[in-house]
């Protein structure tokens, strides 16, 4: 079985599961938390905090989980985006990390 990575900006980190809050490049909140789910562990917990600029994107099933709303999702591959910006800040995977070339 495949060890999943948090991808922040531009770093790649082992993540085994414990709450995570997601943060920007220079360390500031992206108002998004997530938690390993305690009966599957396939699936994930994300919080996306009220009155942020961010929402959660689940690629599998395309959910979107808009600020102030907690939801489920399956952990293969989620993304976090900057509403304002479009662009995704952090994404969980779940795959081998990549090698560097």
């Amino acid at each position: 079985m495949s060890p999943y990575y948090l991808k922040e900006g531009e770093s790649l980190n082992k993540w085994g599961g414990e709450p995570k809050d997601i943060r920007d490049k220079n360390g500031r909140s992206l108002g998004v938390t997530i938690f390993k789910h305690e009966k599957d562990p396939e699936m994930i917990d994300i919080s996306v905090h009220s009155g942020t600029d961010t929402y959660v994107l689940g690629n599998r099933l395309k959910e979107v989980i808009f600020p102030g709303v907690e939801e489920v999702l399956n952990r293969s591959s989620f993304e976090v985006i900057n509403a304002i910006t479009r662009k995704t800040v952090a994404k969980v995977i779940y795959r081998e990390k990549p090698s560097k070339k």
